[in-house]
């Protein structure tokens, strides 16, 4: 009986180890899994923030090509405006130019009808 209680002990004692064993591979398969799973969080986290900045710099670049495109418009426009006053000008000036041509022709008209009555 003795034995067999001696080999009982030792069998409890071999349980006991085991589950010590058991629960100590539970906690270390457990911090394994925590600390996986915070890696992931920081890694989602990680790509989340640079698809934040990703993000912010193409609105950041369309509000930099929207006002681009309006200064271009408004440059085109401007530029309209000032070859419709320069073309303006120009026919402006075409006329005065005729203008100042008739008067001239007829002031040499009159000379030259004053001079023809003095010959």
């Amino acid at each position: 009986v003795s034995t067999l209680s001696g080999e009982v002990q030792q069998h409890q004692l071999e349980a006991s180890q085991l589950q010590k064993e058991q629960q100590k591979g539970d906690q270390e398969h457990t911090m394994v899994v925590q600390s996986l799973q915070l890696e992931r969080q920081n890694s989602y986290d990680d790509a989340s923030k640079q698809l934040q900045v990703k993000a912010e710099e193409v609105r950041r670049l369309h509000r930099a090509h929207q006002e681009l495109k309006v200064a271009k418009e408004k440059s085109e426009v401007q530029q309209q405006e000032a070859e419709r006053r320069l073309d303006e000008a120009r026919s402006d000036l075409r006329e005065r130019s005729e203008m100042h041509e008739q008067e001239l022709q007829a002031f040499i008209a009159q000379r030259q009808e004053g001079n023809a009555k003095y010959v």
